[in-house]
């Protein structure tokens, strides 16, 4: 049986014993004695000939090959446990490494490593790519790794991230199926400095041969294929002032506890006193925090907090003018349930700003209130119809997250609205209507759960589009505007059909062709990629069959054809490795050679130990689909707060690879995750440059917002982190990133103003220097951040461009010689100031 021990099902959370052909799974307690999720998944393990004709092509076999894929994923988990994380270690180790306890003792090969690769890629701002070239397979493989292991002084990270494994038939066993033999795939990321004082990363598919040998799991054949090499000898480019950045503490950092990603909150970037220089809103678990930044102290300074007294858990704050008077106002959505009617429960908040005061409109949303909402997250601005005034798009997920694998479309029935469309009557007065944007519905469940929201005028019409992220395995909607505020969904039509756990998108022309491309994000763990692609390669199925939310591409780019669909470049674009948590996605041109760069933002849920990852355990639930237990569990979910699997990873203690689970470490699903930066290389591709430049946090990325934050023509970042999940394992709230770039790139920034006064939020503008186009276009909001809003222009080490033109709604307008710096323009006036 299936060797005969007890293991952990899924990471160890639940044990199992042999029974007969039966696995059948007892409850296990943490060290506290509270008892854990328990039998929710059963597992029946069959012989060799009884798996082979159970998957005969004449029946489906569905429920086989979750069986024996749940089956192949723990021996998997022993592979992960006792070879792959000490393998990893090792690495990283300080001092002289010994590899030989990895590998068989004989006929072992190593093919396509490369100690010292010199065939140069490409070279940009001092910072080489390097290509491994193939080389002659060696047998010598504890001195192979030793001498390239020695070519690091100190390895900060290394990884080893399996997507793939393959069984061949001939390799499992008869009486039960299980296997003593591996193949695995995935990517190497290997990042630390150099014997010669250089940063060095080495990331690319990797290959290994596992075998069990006397009862331990062994290397028999490890290959490298296609690696890239990155190195710099000179500093980042950014450097953190997390530190220094502020006055009196920090932004307050409180634990995660509602939700996994519904557990980010607000983060903003203006101009609030109209000084020259941006200030910070924060939302938080609990009272939101503004930071100005005071001149004198060089530092930002805790403000106008009895202002915004009592607004918890901000999920969006939105700085724009809303009545024309030419200061920002103030759009929040708190989390909160359906609005009371009684003042005591908003759920949509809004602030008029008075010559720099703001004061809260009592019951701006009378409006608003005539559709019932529930629990608002994501928002965006933007002049929808065309009077002149800022309108609000909200969407209401409900609090529920990802982590609840039951919901097939929104948990709340009836008249509750999913999304909203709020028009501006003036005077700080909305009307409310739920019927500009059709959903998919049956009966009265609607299948959208809105995470995230982008206002963008994708076709260039003058008309804002609105596209909504959905989370939970619904598509994600692209709204397209045809004038007054009348919505078509058009995903299918223009080629962008994404139904994964998503989570961001930005739009902007990273191809300088004049087109607005899209790159989104979704969660993507590894245990869903290795659970589809076992069943896909072992039993030859069709592919959307096993699919999850969670398993699909991290991060997909589509760049816009003339004929104004879209094509996904994705894998050309080399976008192929953002890691578990992908989240926040931003176009930034942070090296100022004109070129849209991505900066994205990852992570998940971190315990204290990165080993303690349980993502397959998940997988697990939704293969099974919370098995015998599924309607006691849907009962849970519809009355708690947190998922049953949220609860888990809030709860559990212990060592989920000991069987008695002693110990205080807290579980990981999918976090530990770094950020990405990845440099366009003007050719269609882009390489993460992440760890040269500094950038690469491994806190949990939410989100990140853009902004010149000491007005040297370089765009700085701001990231708004998810919270911590545990106590202990913290990290900042937000984090200042500054952009100390050595490069000679100057830029352009424009601040755009209609012909109201209003930022001109949808308005594009194009400037034309030496045969390159560059299109930039004003978004209010991207998703939870907002960036400072300004078209940013590199433009090299050009003093002046030859050509503006500003796309008006009223029409086009050209200027000439236009010189690096910052300007601000108006659609009914020429130049009013420059810089």
């Amino acid at each position: 049986m299936f060797n005969k021990k007890n293991y952990l099902i899924a990471a160890g959370v639940i044990s199992f014993t042999a029974l007969g052909t039966f696995l059948v799974l007892k409850p296990v307690h943490n060290n506290t004695g509270s008892t854990l999720l328990s039998n929710i998944l059963a597992v029946k393990t069959y012989s060799l000939n009884e798996l082979v004709k159970g998957l005969d092509w004449n029946n489906d076999g569905y429920e086989i090959m979750v069986n024996q894929t749940m089956t192949d994923e723990l021996t998997f988990q022993q592979v992960q446990k006792s070879l792959l994380n000490p393998l990893e270690k090792q690495f990283t180790k300080t001092g002289e490494k010994d590899f030989q306890s990895f590998f068989t003792k004989e006929g072992v090969q190593i093919f396509g490593i490369n100690i010292n690769p010199s065939t140069v890629v490409d070279e940009h701002d001092g910072i080489k790519r390097l290509s491994w070239n193939e080389t002659t397979p060696t047998i010598t493989k504890e001195i192979n790794l030793n001498n390239y292991a020695a070519k690091f002084s100190h390895v900060e990270d290394f990884r080893l991230d399996i997507k793939n494994f393959n069984i061949s038939m001939d390799d499992r066993r008869d009486s039960d199926a299980t296997t003593s033999k591996m193949v695995l795939e995935g990517f190497m990321d290997l990042r630390g400095q150099t014997t010669e004082g250089t940063r060095r990363q080495d990331v690319g598919p990797v290959k290994l041969v596992v075998k069990l040998v006397d009862g331990e799991w062994k290397i028999q054949e490890m290959a490298f294929k296609n690696v890239v090499t990155t190195t710099s000898s000179r500093a980042p480019a950014f450097k953190s002032e997390t530190a220094t950045a502020f006055n009196e503490g920090a932004p307050s950092v409180y634990l995660r506890r509602e939700a996994i990603r519904r557990g980010g909150y607000a983060l903003s970037l203006t101009d609030i006193n109209q000084d020259g220089v941006l200030d910070m809103y924060v939302g938080t678990q609990q009272e939101s925090e503004i930071w100005m930044f005071d001149k004198t102290k060089n530092k930002y300074v805790r403000s106008m907090q009895e202002a915004l007294k009592g607004e918890k858990m901000v999920k969006t704050a939105i700085f724009t003018d809303l009545d024309n008077d030419k200061f920002e106002d103030l759009f929040l959505t708190t989390f909160n349930p359906i609005y009371q009617g009684d003042g005591q429960n908003e759920d949509l908040v809004l602030y008029k700003n008075s010559k720099n005061t703001l004061t809260k409109v009592v019951d701006p949303a009378k409006g608003m209130r005539k559709i019932s909402t529930y629990y608002p997250m994501p928002a965006v601005a933007g002049d929808f119809n065309g009077d002149g005034l800022t309108d609000i798009y909200v969407g209401f997920p409900g609090k529920k997250d990802f982590t609840f694998t039951n919901l097939s479309g929104h948990e709340i029935d009836g008249d509750i609205a999913v999304q909203g469309l709020f028009m501006n009557r003036g005077s700080m007065t909305f009307n409310g209507n739920e019927a500009h944007f059709p959903t998919i519905k049956e009966g009265n469940r609607q299948h959208l759960f809105p995470h995230a929201a982008l206002a963008v005028d994708w076709n260039k019409d003058h008309n804002i589009d609105i596209v909504v992220i959905d989370d939970q395995e619904n598509l994600s909607p692209f709204y397209l505007n045809k004038g007054n505020a009348k919505f078509e969904q058009v995903a299918e039509r223009i080629g962008i059909r994404d139904t994964l756990n998503a989570m961001s998108i930005a739009a902007g022309d990273f191809n300088n062709d004049g087109l607005m491309d899209f790159v989104m994000t979704s969660i993507s763990l590894d245990a869903g990629q290795r659970s589809e692609n076992a069943m896909i390669n072992h039993w030859h199925k069709v592919k959307d069959k096993f699919r999850t939310g969670v398993s699909g591409n991290g991060i997909r780019l589509f760049q816009q054809a003339k004929n104004g669909n879209f094509d996904e470049v994705t894998n050309m674009a080399g976008l192929n490795y953002p890691g578990q948590g992908a989240a926040g996605v931003e176009f930034v041109d942070y090296n100022n050679d004109g070129k849209l760069d991505i900066y994205l933002a990852n992570g998940l849920w971190s315990g204290n130990d990165r080993n303690q990852e349980v993502g397959h355990y998940f997988i697990n639930m939704i293969r099974k689909e919370l098995g015998a237990n599924e309607a006691d569990l849907k009962d849970r979910a519809d009355k708690s707060a947190a998922s049953p699997f949220m609860n888990l990873l809030i709860d559990f203690r212990g060592d989920i690879f000991n069987s008695n689970l002693s110990g205080d470490k807290t579980l990981s699903l999918g976090g530990y995750q770094r950020n990405r930066l990845y440099r366009n290389n003007g050719d269609g591709t882009f390489t993460d440059v992440a760890f040269m430049e500094g950038v690469d946090s491994i806190s949990d990325g939410y989100v990140v917002a853009l902004g010149d934050l000491d007005r040297d023509g370089k765009m700085d970042m701001v990231l708004r982190n998810g919270d911590p999940a545990q106590k202990d394992y913290t990290f900042p709230a937000v984090e200042v990133l500054h952009n100390n770039g050595p490069w000679e790139g100057k830029s352009i920034d424009l601040a755009l103003k209609n012909n109201r006064g209003v930022d001109a939020i949808g308005v594009g503008a194009t400037i034309e220097y030496e045969g390159t186009t560059q299109y930039r276009q004003l978004i209010s909001n991207n998703g939870a951040a907002q960036s400072e809003r300004v078209l940013h222009f590199g433009i090299g080490k050009r003093d002046t461009v030859p050509k503006l033109t500003i796309h008006w709604a009223s029409g086009d307008k050209v200027y000439t010689n236009l010189k690096a710096g910052r300007h601000e323009f108006s659609e009914i006036s020429s130049i009013l100031s420059q810089q």
